[in-house]
């Protein structure tokens, strides 16, 4: 930026007092003359057929020891020229800085307009219609662009607003199908555990030859399949897998044979079991199976050892569980090449600024 000229805004030269029919400034003969005709001929047309005062200022830089931004610079520009009526206030500042660290297009309203080309009408204008051709060079034409579209938001014929909703309307029916397809994958894989849970329970029960390691089993992928669908958003599938557990529940059932009178799955656990008996090390319980054809009693004994939480010696350890349209522009300027003015409007800080 130190090769290029950088402006106050005292040095920006004010066309229209010299020209009243000139209204873009262009010290650096940035845009070429045939843009810069066309520009003038429709931002007369503004002022007479539609009554709104709008200057086009296209400068390299600006000098930013002296303004804290473009918005800045370009608002202290709008009230120093008064561009606009005094009494309408339907002024506009189109402003574009064309140097690599300051490249921004700036537009500053008019109290009067600020209701008709509102703040996120000026965004849009120079996201969707300026932007896209400046970004390659071409001013001029962005230029013309954005007046145009600026034209159809005050003759009411702008469908920007319309397609920026439909865009919007778009993506979050794109970000609805994205969600949904995630979330049908994520609990087809927590499906296809469930599944693989159910099937080695199952299968531990067909070989099973104890009676609480089939019980023990199944409580602890109890406990799993809750702390899952808690953590990972699984409750779908947790719900689903205790339902299949009722469903199959027969299948479920310890296969355990009677090595007495060689029935499969015929026992039962006998009353008053389980026995508790407290040890040093944990909880010894004994539970009784009988069975029911022949009477057979089978017995088995679960261990529960003690959690130890501390550090006591002996080092023991603990295991949890773990658009194009026709322009309308119409010639009804005025050819006076006398000096002009602008009509001493004001801005209240009305507008958008877009980098690029």
């Amino acid at each position: 930026m130190s090769a290029q000229i950088t402006y106050r805004v005292e040095d920006v030269p004010n066309v229209q007092l010299i020209d009243s029919t000139r209204f873009v400034t262009d010290p650096g003969d940035i845009i070429n003359e045939a843009d810069e005709a066309a520009l003038n001929h429709r931002l007369a047309v503004f002022r007479d057929s539609l009554q709104v005062e709008i200057a086009v200022v296209v400068l390299p830089a600006y000098d930013d020891d002296a303004y804290g931004s473009a918005r800045e610079f370009a608002h202290e520009l709008f009230n120093t020229w008064g561009i606009g009526d005094r009494e309408t206030n339907r002024g506009l500042l189109i402003q574009l800085i064309t140097c690599d660290e300051q490249r921004e297009i700036t537009f500053e309203t008019g109290y009067g307009l600020e209701g008709e080309l509102t703040d996120g009408l000026c965004k849009l204008i120079q996201t969707r219609r300026m932007i896209p051709l400046m970004k390659n060079g071409g001013y001029g034409p962005g230029l013309l662009s954005g007046l145009e579209e600026v034209r159809k938001v005050l003759t009411k014929e702008s469908t920007l607003e319309a397609e920026e909703a439909d865009e919007k309307a778009q993506k979050i029916a794109e970000n609805d199908r994205l969600i949904k397809t995630i979330a049908f994958i994520w609990w087809a894989l927590g499906l296809a555990v469930a599944v693989f849970l159910l099937f080695m329970e199952c299968s531990e029960a067909r070989h099973a030859r104890s009676f609480s390691e089939v019980k023990q089993t199944g409580q602890d992928l109890n406990f799993a399949v809750i702390g899952a669908g808690l953590l990972f958003c699984q409750l779908p599938v947790a719900l689903l897998y205790f339902l299949l557990k009722l469903i199959f529940w027969r299948q479920l059932r310890p296969r355990v044979k009677c090595d007495k009178c060689g029935a499969v799955g015929h026992f039962k656990q006998e009353k008053g079991y389980p026995i508790k008996r407290q040890e040093n090390y944990g909880t010894l319980k004994i539970y009784h199976y009988v069975c029911r054809d022949c009477g057979r009693i089978k017995a088995e004994k679960v261990f529960k050892q003690k959690e130890n939480w501390g550090s006591g010696g002996g080092g023991g350890s603990s295991h949890g569980r773990d658009s194009s349209s026709r322009s309308s522009w119409s010639s009804g300027s005025s050819s006076s090449s006398r000096g002009g003015s602008w009509g001493g409007g004001s801005s209240g800080g009305g507008g958008a600024s877009s980098r690029f």
